[in-house]
């Protein structure tokens, strides 16, 4: 497939890759935080140390962002 696609060989091996992906990933817990818009205390996944560095929407708020 690599080859065929033209695509370099992976370095690492599939155990090893899947951890790396895993290792990426927020963490299993929900923390409380507050809209970065409207104030609003909302539900996320994001650990409070990332929420400092990220704009944080509620849904309505995201809403609006978006469309």
């Amino acid at each position: 497939f690599y080859r065929k696609m033209n695509l370099p060989l992976p370095r690492y091996c599939p155990n090893c890759r899947h951890k790396k992906r895993m290792e990426q990933r927020n963490p299993l817990k929900i923390w409380r935080a507050r809209c970065s818009r409207c104030g609003k205390e909302i539900w996320t996944s994001y650990p409070p140390q990332k929420q400092e560095q990220l704009n944080i929407y509620c849904d309505d708020c995201y809403r609006e962002a978006i469309y």
